[in-house]
């Protein structure tokens, strides 16, 4: 999958094959409240497209089931860290920084569940978020 991902823009292609299989679903009985819709980060994508998926997860919250996102210590993120900072790290996964960043911009963008490794951490920086 990595090996031959997906092309061009994917927020919209993703949003459509989620709403396809949403429709599939609750065709065959599954009822609203058991759905929860995960677009799949570092599946079958670039770098690109998934900092794009990030950016455009807007998109996918409209569909109005609970959004599933699992950044935690992701390839991508390490693809965009200035050169040394991930060997830089000391006493922690090198990715766990990214990790919680990324799962903090999942949020406010109306992500409901988080696949975390670090929980303390992302429980903490969430915290912030909802201070404000």
């Amino acid at each position: 999958m990595q090996n031959s991902p997906m092309e061009g823009q994917v927020s919209g292609q993703v949003r459509d094959f989620l709403q396809e299989r949403v429709s599939a679903v609750r065709a065959r009985g599954v009822s609203a409240e058991r759905i929860a819709l995960d677009p799949g980060i570092g599946f079958g994508k670039t770098v690109p497209q998934n900092f794009e998926l990030l950016k455009n997860q807007a998109d996918l919250v409209e569909l109005g089931y609970p959004l599933l996102v699992g950044w935690s210590r992701k390839s991508s993120l390490a693809a965009v860290a200035p050169d040394g900072m991930l060997a830089a790290t000391t006493g922690s996964h090198p990715r766990m920084l990214p990790s919680v960043v990324a799962a903090v911009l999942a949020a406010e963008r109306g992500a409901r569940i988080l696949r975390v490794h670090d929980v303390a951490e992302t429980v903490h920086a969430l915290k912030i978020l909802n201070a404000i």
